[in-house]
């Protein structure tokens, strides 16, 4: 009986060890998944504000929050209007050495097949941020919604990632 007791404290033993292995090991690929992938230097979030009035809080909270967001600080139904359109936030990474630009192309409902472009040079060495990209007021009231967009992260000229729309050719 004692050496039944000697194996299975020797096994207990064994097995605490491939639980604590296993639990680290568990621990690590669930931090790998919560972070962000360090391949991407290019991150894009759009959000499109077609109405004045806030979303009803009990159906679409995470709407009425992004439109309260952006309508922040908009107090007359003029400013509310002004603030309709297409709202882009870019999050990039890119390295510290050369000077760094991100560029949005985009064509709207009624413009056609007319490219417009809207730029941001980003501070020279700064590795990482955000910036906000809109096509509201009187550029969205009279050339529509965007329908293709395609935003480029450029040291000098080189290309250093993309992130497109669907319908962008």
């Amino acid at each position: 009986m004692h050496w039944h007791f000697f194996l299975i404290g020797e096994y207990k033993y064994v097995e605490r060890q491939s639980i604590y292995q296993f639990a680290t090991a568990l621990v690590m690929v669930f931090l790998g998944a919560c972070s962000s992938t360090p391949d991407e230097l290019l991150d894009v979030r759009q959000f499109h504000m077609r109405k004045t009035k806030p979303a009803d809080i009990k159906k679409a909270q995470m709407v009425r929050g992004e439109q309260m967001y952006w309508l922040k600080g908009a107090v007359s139904m003029n400013e509310r209007r002004k603030r309709l359109g297409d709202y882009y936030t870019v999050a990039w990474r890119a390295g510290e050495s050369q000077p760094t630009h991100v560029v949005m192309d985009y064509q709207q409902a009624s413009t056609g097949v007319k490219v417009k472009r809207m730029s941001s040079d980003l501070p020279f060495g700064v590795s990482e941020g955000k910036l906000e990209f809109k096509v509201t007021g009187d550029s969205y009231n009279n050339g529509g919604r965007v329908l293709a967009w395609r935003i480029r992260l450029l040291q000098e000229d080189k290309v250093l990632a993309e992130k497109r729309s669907y319908l962008w050719r």
